[in-house]
């Protein structure tokens, strides 16, 4: 699937989605790679993340 698709399945614009796709990827949470006509493909290390926060 395309990025553009990705955003609009999931209500975000591209470019927003982009940079958090980015970050995931910069903290090694995921790889992307950039694939013909727009599409990419990810890969993760992991199948599941959980995130735990305590707030105040």
């Amino acid at each position: 699937m395309s990025l553009h698709e990705l955003a609009t399945t999931i209500g975000r614009t591209p470019g927003n989605l982009s940079r958090t796709l980015k970050t995931m990827e910069r903290y090694g949470l995921i790889r992307l790679h950039k694939g013909e006509r727009g599409k990419f493909r990810r890969e993760g290390p992991y199948t599941d993340v959980r995130l735990e926060m305590t707030l105040a």
